[in-house]
């Protein structure tokens, strides 16, 4: 989807360097990391990705035709859970292109980024969101009206906040040098799955 231009982060110093050239190399590698971030932002916008989502999501639902389709957006996939869950309940008001949008159950945002408080405006399936406190990719000042919009339009939500956690952990990945992040990663895991089946079976 992204055409072989995924966002790879650099590894990041395990410790901060005690020595002039070890802090100046470690400055230099965040600031690489953080300007090859940004130029991959620049090149995804939700102009451009939104339109390859609807036609990726069109031609899984083309080729397998469940009869229900579950979202889970993290973190940059958040903004498009909520934007997916935000599409007419009924056909007559769907674009032709996403009339599989009516199969669409419930959605879950982990550690959502990119996302604005408007996004959760006009959701009107049921969300679970995972998130962690003190996230800079997802503030209070996103969070908590995108909760009151919820709460104004009935949506039956449920919010799990993890606190001592880096954004993405939820991410599937071994974190053999964190028992922490490994064990609440398999906590949210278990969450999204128990969710999932709340609403589908």
């Amino acid at each position: 989807m992204f055409s072989s231009d995924p966002n790879t982060p650099q590894a990041n110093a395990a410790a901060a360097p005690k020595d002039l050239f070890g802090r100046l190399r470690a400055i230099t590698a965040s600031s690489l990391t953080g300007f090859m971030t940004d130029m991959w932002l620049a090149r995804h916008t939700e102009e451009k990705t939104w339109p390859l989502l609807v036609d990726v999501i069109g031609e899984i639902v083309d080729m397998y035709q469940p009869q229900d389709i579950c979202v889970v957006g993290y973190s940059f996939g958040g903004k498009y859970c909520l934007k997916i869950l935000q599409q007419a309940l009924d056909s007559a008001h769907t674009p032709a292109n996403m009339a599989w949008a009516r199969l669409v159950l419930t959605g879950v945002v982990c550690h959502p980024s990119l996302v604005e408080a408007k996004d959760f405006v006009g959701v009107k399936k049921p969300l679970l969101m995972i998130a962690i406190d003190n996230d800079p990719l997802f503030p209070d000042k996103v969070l908590k009206p995108g909760l009151q919009s919820l709460t104004t339009d009935n949506v039956y939500y449920e919010l799990r906040t993890f606190d001592n956690l880096p954004h993405g952990f939820a991410v599937k990945g071994d974190y053999k040098t964190s028992r922490h992040i490994s064990q609440r990663q398999q906590e949210a895991h278990r969450l999204i799955v128990q969710w999932l089946k709340s609403l589908v079976l």
